[in-house]
């Protein structure tokens, strides 16, 4: 009688089972993937969380800003900003950012020079499909050198943003 043969390898049941472990796995990650996704999705859509991020980058570039002017109406603001450092003296790098309410839009332009027209519908949008209306207004507007207090009001739907931010102006 001869001796049986040890063979290496795995049976099928082993490989079955582990199918079946990594399909569950795998599904079960999907599942949190999928739920993760359509929760940010919805929360984009979210009319408030829109505004939000519009009005956190007024608010940022107001912060940031060397030089601020007001619209010849109160639903438009220039703004002179450091387009890299803002920690540097040099003004090499700064732009205008100019925001506009224009109807139910937040339209924004970045340009080298100060914008001499309105921004227009062509434009494009600080969020968009963002519905919003709002104004912006200055305080203590004429004092050359020294800070200006910019106040920004912006509604979404049933949502009031305001804020006032100071203006270190240099020049």
């Amino acid at each position: 009688m001869r001796g049986l043969r040890q063979e290496t390898g795995f049976t099928l049941i082993e490989l079955v089972l582990t199918i079946i472990i990594v399909t569950v796995i795998f599904m079960g990650v999907g599942s949190i993937y999928s739920t993760a996704l359509k929760n940010f999705v919805a929360q984009m859509r979210d009319p408030s969380v829109n505004a939000t991020i519009a009005f956190e980058r007024i608010t940022r570039d107001i912060n940031i800003a060397n030089d601020v002017v007001l619209g010849a109406q109160p639903d438009q603001i220039s703004l002179l900003v450091d387009n890299q450092d803002p920690a540097t003296a040099s003004t090499a790098d700064d732009v205008w950012v100019t925001y506009r309410f224009l109807g139910t839009s937040l339209v924004t332009r970045t340009s080298a020079a100060q914008p001499s027209s309105n921004l227009t519908a062509a434009d494009p949008e600080v969020v968009p499909g963002l519905s919003v209306s709002g104004n912006f207004s200055l305080l203590n507007p004429s004092a050359v050198g020294s800070n200006i207090v910019v106040n920004v009001s912006l509604t979404s739907g049933s949502i009031l943003f305001t804020t006032h931010e100071m203006v270190a102006r240099s020049k």
